[in-house]
């Protein structure tokens, strides 16, 4: 897994997950000036994801703090354009 996605999405889909290992940042930007939900999800396994935060038809910067959760994603669902999603773990201090 990488701690880096960047993924244009030309239909419904995520990108692909990041790993992000001890207590780090995870850098959400949202690019999505189309009719779309936009939603962050985590796992603790990779496997089994749970949406934390929606957006719909907005642009969207958000910082969180992964905590106990190992992977992370973006992605969602839209009827028109191509949503530009990025997702990037950093060090938490």
């Amino acid at each position: 897994m990488a701690s880096l996605a960047i993924k244009t999405l030309a239909a419904d889909g995520y990108t692909d997950p990041i790993r992000v290992r001890g207590s780090k940042l995870v850098d959400v930007s949202i690019s999505a000036n189309t009719a779309s939900t936009i939603n962050i999800q985590r796992s603790a396994d990779g496997t089994n994801w749970h949406t934390i935060e929606s957006y719909a038809s907005a642009n969207a910067e958000r910082v969180l703090q992964s905590g106990a959760f190992g992977y992370f994603r973006v992605g969602g669902t839209w009827v028109s354009g191509s949503p530009v999603l990025r997702i990037e773990a950093g060090n938490a201090y």
